[in-house]
C-alpha cells in the first residue's frame, strides 16, 4: 500500500511539474504570437492557455479573451479570420495598421513575423534564463585559484583555499584547459605534487588526484539517479576495487560484464553501498555520429572548485547563445541519426518521459526546474520550426511560397498538407510515447 501511495505521489508531482514548465512555455509562445500580430495589426480574439472547457476567462480593452481551459497540454492564440469579420465594431477595428484587422488580410511580412514570433519567443526565454544563471554564478578566472575544496577522506590534504595552481606532477597549469587536460593522463597517482603560488610565494605541496570518483552532476531519470546517487558523493570503491580517479571509474563501468555494480560512497562522512545497473545508450562522440557506451549518468567533478569572475552583459549574452546553439545543433544531429536508423527511437522522449524529467527536476530544486523549463523552452521553439503542415514552420512554407509567386496556395494543396502534417505528428507522437512506456 505504501509503494503504491508513494507512486501515486510521485506521478502526481510529476504531472504537475510538467504542467507548470508547459504552462509556462507555452504561454511566452503564445505571447509570442499575440504581440506582434498586435504590432501588424492583427487582432486576437482568443488567447488560450489550455484547451477544451472555460476555467476562467476575461476581456480585456482590446476584445481579446484571455481564458485558461481544462486541459492544460498546449494553448492557442485565435487571431480574427475574414468570415467573422462581421462581427468586429468598424470604429474599433480603425485602430489597427491592418484596418480590417484579420489574419488574413494583412501582409504576407506581416503574417510571418507573427508565425516566427512563437518559437522566437521560446529562444528568448531560454537566452533570458542562462543570462540569468550566468551572471548569478559568474564565469572562470583567468587565474587557476583554488575557492573551495571538497571534503574528502584523504589525510594527506596540504592544499588550501586561495593556492593558485601553478603545476601538478611537473604538468604547467596555465589555465582551465591546461587543467582539465590532465583528467585523462594515467600517470597521476592517488597522491600528488602540486606548485602552488600562496601568499606570493610558491610552494610545493602534497594532495589527492585533482579529478578524484567525485559526482559532479547526475543526470536525470539515469541509472544513477533511480539508484539514488547525489552530486558530491565520492565513490570509494567498485565492486571492492579501490579507486583514486574518475577515469578508472569509467573504464570499470565499461568494461564491466557482471551488474548490478556496488559503489562504496563516502558522503557527508559516512560510508554506504550502492547498487547500480549502467544502461547502454547512444552517446555522441567529437565526429557528430553515435556510439554504444553503458553509462550510469554521471559526470566527474574535481577536488575544489575554482573562484569565478562576475560576467558583464556582453559576455553572458555570448555565453547564452553559445549554449543554445550547442541544445540546438544537437538536438537536431540526434533527430537526423534517429531518421536514418543510426541510433535508437528509444532517445526520444514523450509526454511521460517529459513529465518525468521535470517532476524529478523541481525535485533537485528551483534552480534545476528552471534549467530544464530552458531546454523545454528551446526544443518547443525548435520543433515548431520544423516545415511540418499545423506547425508555424509549416504556416511559413505557405506564407514563403505565397511570397515568392505573389498568390496564396490553392486551398486545395493546404488541406492535403495539413492533412499530411496531422499523418506526421501523430506518428511522432506515438513513437515518443511507445518510447516513453516500453524503452528501458
Amino acid at each position: 500500500m505504501s509503494e503504491s501511495l508513494s507512486f501515486l505521489i510521485s506521478g502526481s508531482y510529476s504531472f504537475i511539474s510538467f504542467v507548470v514548465a508547459l504552462s509556462i512555455i507555452v504561454f511566452i509562445h503564445e505571447f509570442g504570437h499575440y504581440i506582434v500580430g498586435r504590432w501588424c495589426g492583427i487582432k486576437a480574439e482568443v488567447f488560450s492557455i489550455g484547451f477544451g472547457p472555460v476555467l476562467f476567462s476575461k476581456n480585456d480593452m482590446r476584445g481579446t479573451k484571455w481564458q485558461i481551459a481544462l486541459l492544460p497540454l498546449g494553448g492557442f492564440v485565435k487571431f480574427l479570420r475574414q468570415e467573422e469579420l462581421s462581427t468586429l465594431d468598424v470604429e474599433k477595428s480603425e485602430k489597427f495598421i491592418n484596418t480590417k484587422g484579420t489574419f488574413e488580410e494583412a501582409s504576407v511580412l506581416s503574417r510571418i513575423l507573427t508565425v516566427l514570433a512563437g518559437p522566437f519567443a521560446n529562444f528568448i526565454l531560454t537566452f533570458l534564463i542562462l543570462v540569468f544563471f550566468i551572471l548569478i554564478n559568474g564565469v572562470p578566472s583567468d587565474k587557476i585559484q583554488i575557492n573551495k575544496i571538497i571534503d574528502y577522506p584523504l589525510e594527506t590534504q596540504q592544499l588550501r583555499a586561495n593556492d593558485t595552481i601553478k603545476s601538478i606532477d611537473g604538468n604547467s597549469i596555465t589555465d582551465l584547459k591546461s587543467f582539465y587536460q590532465l583528467s585523462g593522463n594515467p600517470s597521476l597517482k592517488k597522491v600528488v605534487r602540486y606548485d602552488v603560488e600562496r601568499n606570493g610565494i610558491v610552494e610545493s605541496v602534497i594532495g589527492p588526484h585533482p579529478f578524484p570518483p567525485v559526482i559532479g552532476s547526475v543526470s536525470l531519470r539515469s541509472a544513477a539517479s533511480e539508484s539514488g546517487l547525489k552530486k558530491g558523493d565520492i565513490i570509494l570503491k567498485v565492486n571492492e576495487y579501490e579507486i583514486f580517479s574518475f577515469t578508472q571509474l569509467q573504464s570499470i563501468v565499461a568494461d564491466a560484464k557482471k551488474f548490478p555494480l556496488i559503489l562504496k560512497i563516502w558522503r557527508d562522512g559516512s560510508l554506504s553501498n550502492f547498487s547500480v545497473t549502467p544502461r547502454l545508450v547512444d552517446y555522441p562522440d567529437p565526429g557528430g555520429s553515435f556510439v554504444k557506451r553503458r553509462l550510469i549518468g554521471i559526470s566527474g567533478g574535481t577536488l575544489f572548485e575554482f573562484k569565478k569572475e562576475n560576467a558583464n552583459i556582453f559576455e553572458a549574452s555570448k555565453i547564452a547563445i553559445s549554449q543554445i546553439v550547442s541544445i540546438i545543433t544537437g538536438s537536431l544531429n540526434g533527430i537526423k541519426n534517429i531518421l536514418i536508423g543510426a541510433i535508437s527511437t528509444c532517445n526520444l522522449q514523450g509526454p511521460i518521459g517529459i513529465a518525468s524529467t521535470a517532476g524529478e527536476a523541481a525535485q533537485k530544486g528551483i534552480s534545476s526546474f528552471i534549467w530544464i523549463i530552458a531546454i523545454l523552452s528551446t526544443a518547443i521553439g525548435m520543433l515548431n520550426l520544423f516545415p511540418i503542415p499545423m506547425l508555424d514552420g509549416g504556416h511559413l512554407l505557405f506564407f514563403g511560397i505565397e511570397a515568392i509567386t505573389r498568390k496564396k496556395p490553392p486551398e486545395k494543396l493546404i488541406r492535403g498538407f495539413n492533412f499530411l502534417g496531422i499523418f506526421v505528428l501523430t506518428l511522432l507522437m506515438l513513437t515518443a510515447i511507445s518510447s516513453d512506456l516500453f524503452c528501458p
